[in-house]
């Protein structure tokens, strides 16, 4: 069922002229955006109009201007980086285009009521789905004060059309705009080094990771229209070299980066751009960096001269060189000699209290990446040791920190 209402009313020649409700180029709840359109001979303060429900605010619409509404027109504090601005804007972080735009608090529905009003004049219309631009990356767009259809694909935010006038005449004046096609990213690829959903990538215990990208792109307008193709990733950009094309619209590029094993361990985001003449589109791909347990001491002996009774404290740096925090499992072995054997309950180590080494012991070390932790040891001749060169281990085993 078609549903599409208008309630014209006296509008001080303010009109609801294009509507994006359900987008595809960023996430709906961040790419939902109005337009609206001054047709009068003055500048109006919107300063008491209401759209959606919401306030504008303090701020006017000049004459024969377009001023779009955004959910989110820059990129809030959020988990991505989509917004309004990263999509019809250049996704600079700032809003410096060439018409007006605001953020306002929005939620569209697949059928829903949109009122702009100052509680004396208002403009409102109702549609459903039915009307087309439901999830297919197109608007609602206003060609009449009666008349709205589907609108191009990624809207015309900030300029149209749309006009109030009567044709009392026997002609049509023709608009055609044409536009650029935006270069599409079909498929990202990156090293995969496990057969797990998603991407792992593994370090490299003593050097760097290359990590290979590939990427493929359609281009309607022909492959040789991309000026350029490039990635950033972990404060990296770098741009992708063409390697191939099956079509005249399909291509192949390739690139590479490196990762070290002092990167953190956890998830990241790889971002591709490819630009044309005119346009410039971009996908993400995740992918998740794998922890690494690499560990060194700074000494490899204990070396002590004790009367029986006595008691010698030493201590060991363990240097974290993997990319995740570590505990420690530390054990003993009896300590020997031909004389006889000083037990592993004479040996502790020290973690708020001392000890026994008779079994393994954890200890709460939580040492940081490319940081050092400290361990002490006790070490107690029993008062029954007989004289000679004792021989031991101690072992000291790394695990992943559980309080990372």
């Amino acid at each position: 069922m078609l549903l599409l209402v208008f309630f014209p009313l006296v509008t001080a020649n303010l009109y609801l002229t294009e509507i994006m409700y359900a987008p595809t180029q960023v996430s709906d709840s961040e790419g939902e955006w109005i337009e609206m359109y001054n047709d009068g001979e003055n500048t109006v303060d919107l300063n008491t109009w209401m759209i959606d429900g919401k306030a504008i605010g303090n701020r006017s619409i000049a004459t024969k201007e377009y001023l779009v509404i955004a959910r989110e027109l820059l990129d809030s504090t959020d988990n991505d980086t989509e917004s309004f601005e990263s999509y019809w804007g250049n996704n600079n972080g700032i809003w410096d285009e060439n018409f007006s735009a605001i953020e306002l608090i929005l939620s569209l529905k697949e059928e829903d009521t949109i009122v702009l009003t100052n509680n004396l004049n208002e403009d409102k219309v109702s549609y459903n789905k039915s009307l087309g631009a439901n999830k297919n990356g197109k608007t609602l767009e206003r060609v009449s004060l009666t008349e709205w259809q589907e609108g191009f694909l990624d809207g015309t935010p900030g300029f149209g059309n749309f006009s109030t006038s009567k044709n009392n005449g026997d002609s049509i004046s023709v608009f055609v705009e044409i536009l650029n096609n935006i270069p599409e990213i079909l498929a990202i690829n990156l090293t995969d080094d496990a057969d797990q959903e998603g991407i792992q990538i593994y370090p490299l215990l003593n050097g760097e990771k290359i990590v290979f990208v590939e990427v493929l792109i359609n281009e309607s307008d022909g492959f040789q229209n991309l000026e350029q193709v490039s990635f950033s990733v972990l404060n990296q950009t770098k741009n992708l070299s063409f390697k191939e094309n099956s079509t005249t619209t399909l291509a192949r590029f390739q690139g590479n980066f490196t990762l070290t094993n002092t990167i953190q361990a956890g998830n990241y985001l790889l971002e591709v751009s490819a630009k044309d003449t005119e346009n410039q589109t971009t996908k993400n791909i995740s992918f998740s960096y794998e922890g690494i347990i690499s560990t060194e001491l700074n000494l490899s002996t204990f070396e002590m001269s004790l009367h029986s009774g006595d008691a010698a404290l030493r201590s060991v740096q363990v240097l974290n060189k993997g990319n995740i925090a570590i505990d420690t499992e530390v054990s003993m072995q009896e300590l020997t000699s031909e004389q006889g054997e000083i037990f592993d309950n004479k040996i502790e180590v020290f973690q708020d209290v001392w000890l026994p080494l008779a079994n393994p012991v954890f200890l709460d070390l939580n040492v940081a990446p490319q940081n050092a932790g400290e361990i002490q040891f006790r070490i107690q001749a029993p008062q029954q040791a007989k004289s000679g060169r004792y021989k031991g281990k101690i072992t000291i085993t790394s695990v992943e920190s559980k309080n990372e």
